[in-house]
């Protein structure tokens, strides 16, 4: 669980793009500023991944799927291996819908989340295994040279200063450690927090307070124009709007706060709820009729004791309505009575 000063850490963070990091090398410690890519940058990125992936295909380096090619046959990549990996993800699907289906003790869910992480281990190290030679492919030195394009354009000295003014800055760094570093914190940084952090951002008061404000009020979230948004606040966006329409739900159809605050036990019960949700629709879709419809068309209709068929029906259920019914009868037999 995050404490207020994460929260509002990780809120300023997703909202101005930016992320204060001291990066350490061989020879030298240096704070620098990372900043969250903007549209132009990631077209102008693309490009250089193309035009990368073309010269590697020319130099001969070899595709992804070639790659595998040769590595089958070398006998480095095999189908046992390929079917422990599937048989690892199995495992791990058949884990979670167990954890779906444990929504009320918590410690049998810690104990099914435990091991869901054990698996997920086992499956990282066979997926390494796996993939190690794939780093020499042309997709490998296309992508390399578009996170190498985004991190001289976006990694700051101070707020106005480039890291690296120039490629021949970059080239020209001595510290092969530090700079090595600051390009995988800056990947990290680019491809976005994990999701469970971002669905707990999005349901806490600190923040749903200024998203609420946006709604009413137009107040902007962010400080860059839409199509500028990173990772971070389109996905903050997303769950924001997930857990404001379950705020939203008539308290019948509500998850409990335990399950709101449970990312798994709330995704299961909203499958739940959105099945049961199609399920009424298709059999109120299946029970019309052609032609015009009328009240009489359903099972059950509502008739008060004035109407002039009230009589004529045979009531069942509910049982109030029999009730009715049979006080109308002796009221008009007691009526009869009084006449004669």
């Amino acid at each position: 669980m995050l404490n207020l000063t994460d929260i509002e850490y990780y809120i300023n963070l997703i909202s101005t793009g930016l992320k204060v990091v001291e990066v350490e090398g061989s020879l030298k410690k240096e704070t620098v500023i990372f900043r969250q890519p903007s549209a132009q940058d990631k077209i102008f990125a693309n490009f250089v991944y193309d035009k990368t992936y073309n010269e590697a295909i020319s130099d001969g380096l070899l595709t992804v799927e070639q790659m595998e090619t040769v590595l089958r046959e070398k006998g480095l990549i095999n189908d046992d291996l390929d079917r422990q990996i599937e048989l690892l993800r199995g495992k791990i699907d058949a884990q979670k819908k167990v954890l779906e289906k444990t929504l009320h003790v918590k410690v049998n869910r810690t104990r099914i989340e435990n091991i869901i992480k054990s698996l997920e281990n086992e499956l990282v190290e066979l997926l390494n295994k796996r993939n190690m030679n794939f780093g020499i492919t042309a997709e490998a030195k296309a992508t390399e040279a578009r996170l190498l394009f985004l991190c001289k354009n976006n990694v700051f000295k101070d707020v106005s200063r480039l890291l690296w003014k120039s490629d021949g800055d970059f080239n020209n760094e001595k510290d092969f450690v530090f700079r090595s570093n600051v390009l995988t914190l800056y990947s990290e940084f680019v491809s976005g927090l994990p999701i469970k952090i971002i669905r707990y951002i999005a349901r806490h008061s600190l923040w749903r307070v200024k998203y609420i404000s946006s709604l009413k009020c137009g107040v902007q979230l962010f400080n860059v124009p839409a199509v500028d948004f990173s990772v971070d606040q389109i996905n903050l966006l997303y769950w924001s709007h997930f857990y404001q329409s379950i705020y939203e739900m008539l308290p019948e159809d509500q998850p409990s706060d335990e399950i709101i605050e449970d990312d798994d036990a709330l995704d299961s019960y909203m499958d739940s709820y959105y099945k049961e949700l199609k399920q009424e629709a298709l059999a109120r879709k299946s029970g019309k009729r052609q032609g015009t419809l009328n009240a009489f068309d359903k099972e059950e209709v509502i008739v008060t004791a004035s109407h002039e068929m009230f009589e004529d029906f045979e009531f069942d259920k509910p049982r109030e309505a029999a009730l009715i019914k049979d006080r109308v009868d002796v009221r008009k037999r007691g009526k009869k009575r009084t006449r004669k």
